[in-house]
């Protein structure tokens, strides 16, 4: 695959009535060591700022850091339940992270992952989630 993808993140509250979420960007793609390394800009949804995402794809793991105007770090391991502090306009609250799902998908221009994972904080449940990623080359027209 090429090193110029485009970037296509869906976030879904499955146990919402919410729309997802859905960011495109342009992105850089590289892989190493059996790990796919994503980087791609989005602006924040007041447009006032500018967050630098870093997706590390693995079998059995995503690690999705935010830099910028939003700052996170969220592990999603298959094999065990992770924590991480979410900042929030409110503070920062702790949560538990239970990865259900991690599929990937690899073809000759395109990465397709689906993640599942259930979010709480304190042993409540906060909510139930999923994510599709979908990379693809840039082609020159």
């Amino acid at each position: 695959m090429t090193k110029e993808v485009l970037v296509k993140v869906e976030g879904l509250q499955t146990d919402s009535k919410e729309e997802a979420v859905v960011v495109s960007a342009l992105g850089a793609y590289h892989r190493r060591n059996g790990k796919y390394y994503i980087r791609y800009d989005e602006v924040t949804e007041d447009g006032q700022g500018l967050i630098h995402n870093m997706l590390k794809i693995a079998s059995g793991q995503i690690v999705i850091t935010k830099k910028g105007s939003f700052q996170s770090q969220m592990t999603f391991d298959i094999m065990e339940g992770t924590q991480t502090n979410y900042q929030t306009p409110y503070g920062v609250i702790a949560l538990n992270i239970d990865t259900k799902l991690i599929e990937i998908e690899e073809f000759d221009d395109e990465i397709k992952v689906k993640l599942k994972y259930d979010l709480s904080s304190e042993g409540k449940p906060i909510s139930n989630n999923m994510i599709n990623i979908t990379v693809k080359a840039q082609r020159d027209n």
